[in-house]
């Protein structure tokens, strides 16, 4: 049987790599904080109900873009899905046509037409890689294969807000890293990897990382050091992290020193 603890997935390693003691406080505790304030006592009703609407929202769009759903079809297919939901109808008719807005400004974009154009590509593509005890795992939203290259696409569904930047760009560069090596694992011919980071409600801000075969060796490096800190139960604080995580009191340290 393979337990959730034996599962490394691109967000565990992405969240280990910022902070050890931030992956023990979110995964292995359940201390997962949606906020910005470390006090869930301070999460209010409201917050929470966005927080599910967002998750909600999100689902929907992953699903209507993993069966490539036609623009002159959204509207019926959105509404068959959103039918299933138990929620008062004003809120449903909020959320479709919050929906439909994001992704046909993004069908209208000109990122949307050259992803579309790919050939040969893997929706909700799933790999599993096994190292030692453990097993890697991702779950790709599009992967586009070329001669020599992997394109990794990964949708996002929230807005980007200027000053978390610097934050979400070390975070999708784990995830790159991550992806990519479990990748080249089942494709060693191809030199090349690229992930790109697609706002539904942004299309024009891209992300967009490359990850070349010379890198794999320290990346293998980080996988292994985060697996053996989770086999000795390992968790040090890394201080620099502070100063952008939910975790720290007033942005300078870590609430496991209170």
């Amino acid at each position: 049987m393979l337990f959730r603890s034996d599962i490394v997935s691109a967000t565990r390693f992405s969240v280990f790599s910022q902070c050890p003691m931030k992956y023990f406080l979110r995964f292995e505790i359940g201390f997962n904080l949606t906020g910005n304030d470390p006090s869930p006592a301070d999460i209010n009703v409201t917050e929470e109900k966005n927080e599910l609407d967002s998750r909600l929202k999100g689902r929907i769009i992953h699903t209507l873009l993993e069966e490539e759903i036609k623009r002159k079809d959204l509207l019926k297919k959105t509404n068959i899905i959103l039918d299933k939901e138990k929620m008062p109808t004003d809120e449903k008719k909020e959320l479709l046509d919050d929906i439909l807005k994001d992704l046909n400004k993004y069908f209208s974009s000109d990122i949307y037409k050259k992803i579309n154009s790919a050939e040969n590509y893997k929706n909700e593509y799933e790999i599993y890689l096994k190292m030692d005890e453990f097993y890697l795992y991702g779950r790709i939203d599009k992967v586009i294969f070329t001669e020599n290259k992997i394109k990794i696409i990964d949708y996002k569904t929230d807005n980007i807000i200027p000053k978390n930047f610097n934050d979400r760009r070390e975070q999708y560069y784990s995830q790159v890293k991550f992806y990519s090596y479990i990748l080249s694992r089942f494709f060693p011919h191809i030199q090349k990897f690229e992930l790109q980071i697609v706002y539904i409600k942004n299309p024009d801000s891209i992300f967009q990382f490359e990850i070349n075969k010379e890198d794999f060796p320290a990346i293998e490096n980080e996988i292994y050091y985060m697996i053996q800190s989770l086999r000795t139960r390992s968790y040090p604080l890394q201080i620099d992290h502070c100063k952008e995580c939910v975790y720290s009191v007033n942005k300078i340290k870590c609430i496991k020193e209170q």
